[in-house]
């Protein structure tokens, strides 16, 4: 199979600061292949429904995925990655799909970075 490009997957931890707040850390971050499809009319709509916008589609191999939730995902040619929020995850056999919505884009203002 050809893969279209190289995504980061970054998985998080949310955990209270020394005051109670919950903050993000990251704990990992891992560059796979992945497919860059379009999302299905359904999945779309049904996003909608709910209140939340599905952009883009990821397609990566199951053995690859370890339930991340933060996908950077760089355009051919781009300088930054688009940082993309999975919203649903489902699989296919021995492939992840994965539902996201945009969490920011190189040009955000006040852009804050998964890093």
């Amino acid at each position: 199979m050809n893969w279209s490009g190289t995504a980061v997957l970054v998985k998080m931890e949310t955990k209270p600061d020394a005051d109670g707040y919950r903050t993000e850390t990251e704990i990992s971050r891992r560059e796979v292949f992945v497919d860059d499809l379009s999302a299905t009319r359904s999945e779309f709509y049904a996003a909608q429904q709910v209140g939340t916008d599905i952009v883009r589609t990821f397609k990566l191999r199951a053995v690859d995925y370890e339930s991340e939730r933060i996908v950077e995902y760089k355009e051919d040619g781009a300088d930054e990655a688009t940082v993309y929020e999975v919203k649903r995850d489902y699989t296919k056999g021995e492939f992840y799909y994965l539902n996201c919505s945009l969490k920011s884009s190189p040009g955000s203002v006040g852009r804050k970075r998964a890093t």
